[in-house]
C-alpha cells in the first residue's frame, strides 16, 4: 500500500493493479461468504458470531498496521521522493520581482528585507 501514496491510478504498474484487483475480489468474496453464513443464523447467533469475527479482524488489522509502520520506517530515505527541496541548499535564483503596493515586509530570497511600505514598480 505504500506504493499508492502520491501516485494516481494511471501511475501504477500492471502488477500493482492486478494485486489490488485480486485483493478487492477476495474482500468482496469474503464479505459475500460472511453474509451467506450469517443468513442461516438467528439474530442472537449472528450477533455473537459478528462480535467474535470483529475481535479477530481488529487484531489482524492492528498487526498489518504495525507491520506497515515498521516497513515504512525501514524504507529508503531518499529526499527526491518527498518532493521538497533540501533546506540546506542555497537559492539559485537571486532576483525577485514585486509589482503593486507592498503593505508588509518582503523578504527577497537572499536575506534582503524591505520593511517600509512603498509602491514597487
Amino acid at each position: 500500500m505504500t506504493a499508492l501514496v502520491g501516485v494516481g491510478w494511471s501511475g501504477l504498474t500492471f502488477r500493482t493493479k492486478s494485486v489490488l484487483a485480486l485483493a478487492l475480489i477476495a474482500c468482496a468474496a469474503g464479505i459475500g461468504g460472511w453474509v451467506w453464513f450469517l443468513s442461516g443464523k438467528t439474530l442472537q447467533e449472528a450477533d455473537s458470531w459478528s462480535s467474535v469475527f470483529a475481535g479477530f479482524a481488529a487484531v489482524a488489522f492492528g498487526l498489518v498496521g504495525v507491520l506497515m509502520g515498521i516497513l515504512t520506517l525501514r524504507g529508503p530515505r531518499d529526499a527526491s521522493i518527498s518532493g521538497t527541496p533540501d533546506p540546506a541548499s542555497p537559492a539559485t535564483i537571486r532576483s525577485v520581482r514585486v509589482d503593486g503596493d507592498v503593505e508588509a515586509p518582503v523578504i527577497t530570497g537572499d536575506d534582503n528585507v524591505v520593511v517600509q511600505p512603498k509602491s514597487v514598480r
